[in-house]
């Protein structure tokens, strides 16, 4: 079972009114665990790359 905010209701609605306020003001929202960040750096940093690249397209 896991554990954390991901596992919880709660805090799963309130990152998403987060995310929600932030994308109405214009922010761009990745999301990524800490975990994965320290263990797979390249592959967040990766990840946020392909997202700026597709954002650029985007627009």
């Amino acid at each position: 079972m896991p554990i954390g905010p991901a596992s919880d209701p709660q805090a799963y609605r309130r990152d998403r009114r987060k995310d929600q306020l932030l994308q109405e003001n214009s922010y761009f929202v990745l999301r990524f665990l800490a975990e994965d960040a320290g263990k797979f750096l390249d592959e967040v940093l990766d990840a946020i790359l392909r997202a700026l690249v597709h954002r650029g397209r985007a627009k």
